[in-house]
């Protein structure tokens, strides 16, 4: 895993923000991330998917949002070869620390990248099943790039009403070595 501090430019982060975090781009509820053991939905979660797991586009705000983040992408791996998924994530605060279930995006698919963009500083984060690797803390314009077979889940933010991030799945020509980075121009770990 590799974090990247400043991953897009000030100006167009700020765009990506302004659309994210506007009453413009629709949410849908995803519900059932964390059942208790009585059965009930204890984590909600609104997401707005840009690319679907088919690979096709589905949201008119994909150039606005996912063409400059897969730019980017490119520029920072030039292994890149294909998108296989990106969605905006919404978290709403629900007053204390909820932790969905450990998993993969991608089930199907074992030879993936996962990079999650924060889009605003908060308390939450994800972490992974693994122990000894360190959390993605959810800091704005802060990249977390990840082998997507990694399991990991999401903790719920305390400290702002909404944490929002973008999920990003693509597949690379060469499987990225775990912790060595391409292009260490791009690294601050």
């Amino acid at each position: 895993m590799f974090k990247i501090h400043d991953f897009l430019n000030k100006k167009i982060f700020n765009n990506i923000k302004d659309i994210v975090t506007s009453n413009k781009l629709p949410y849908y509820v995803q519900t059932g991330l964390t059942e208790g053991t009585d059965g009930d939905l204890l984590y909600n979660l609104f997401t707005h998917i840009l690319v679907n797991e088919n690979q096709e586009i589905i949201s008119n705000a994909f150039d606005s949002i996912g063409k400059p983040i897969v730019d980017r992408i490119k520029k920072m791996d030039p292994y890149f070869s294909k998108l296989l998924r990106m969605k905006v994530n919404c978290y709403p605060n629900q007053s204390k620390p909820i932790k969905s279930e450990y998993h993969i995006d991608l089930a199907n698919n074992s030879d993936y990248k996962t990079l999650i963009l924060g889009i605003n500083d908060t308390n939450g984060y994800t972490e992974f099943k693994y122990k000894k690797r360190p959390k993605c803390k959810s800091l704005a314009n802060v990249a977390y790039v990840f082998n997507g077979n990694e399991k990991h889940r999401s903790v719920s933010q305390t400290n702002t009403a909404y944490r929002w991030n973008i999920n990003i799945n693509y597949e690379t020509n060469k499987l990225l070595a775990p912790d060595m980075p391409r292009h260490t121009e791009f690294i601050v770990r």
